[in-house]
């Protein structure tokens, strides 16, 4: 497992879907639908995992460009020091973008129930949203505690765009409370 110790700097390693045109998927490193994390250089079809954390942020991508994002927000209502709009005042609520172009983000916190590692996942596609939305509505996220410790598989399926482009979205499927 992966453990560092006395570090006050420390970021859990994070998994991401692999994507068809992706590096990852192109150099062979992993197929596309499988969890990827690069920091431990690992690809997994799914991982048997418990929710720890789940914080709801917002990002704006420069539309058909690659790269780092134009502005984004940890909580969904102060953007990023550096952002192109963190000067608006009110912030994110009061951005002309927010319901035109930013998109809802989740940063997800994890356990690998079989491998013992936490791990960090971050959504922000339309399709990963959903997936989250789903699985906030499942373990109902406004009950205190006890949901959180419930088990889930996190895989990915295959989906086709309305342009007929084949993708993967991410699944979170909750084990039953028995």
């Amino acid at each position: 497992p992966f453990m560092p110790t006395g570090s006050e700097n420390y970021a859990p390693p994070s998994f991401r879907l692999v994507a068809p045109v992706s590096d990852v998927a192109q150099d062979g490193i992993a197929k596309p639908g499988q969890w990827y994390s690069p920091e431990l250089g690992i690809a997994k079809d799914s991982i048997h995992a418990t929710l720890l954390f789940n914080k709801q942020g917002r990002i704006l991508w420069t539309q058909g460009e690659l790269g780092a994002p134009r502005c984004s927000s940890d909580d969904a209502i102060t953007p990023r020091a550096g952002s192109e709009f963190e000067a608006i005042e009110g912030g994110c609520n009061a951005c002309p973008l927010k319901d035109k172009e930013c998109e809802t983000s989740y940063a997800l916190l994890f356990h690998d129930l079989d491998d013992d590692f936490t791990f960090q996942v971050r959504i922000s596609s339309w399709s990963g949203n959903q997936a989250v939305r789903n699985m906030n509505s499942a373990i109902d996220v406004g009950s205190k505690g006890l949901p959180f410790r419930r088990g889930m598989s996190i895989q990915s399926v295959q989906a086709v765009s309305g342009k007929g482009i084949k993708y993967f979205k991410p699944q979170f499927l909750l084990e039953s409370e028995d």
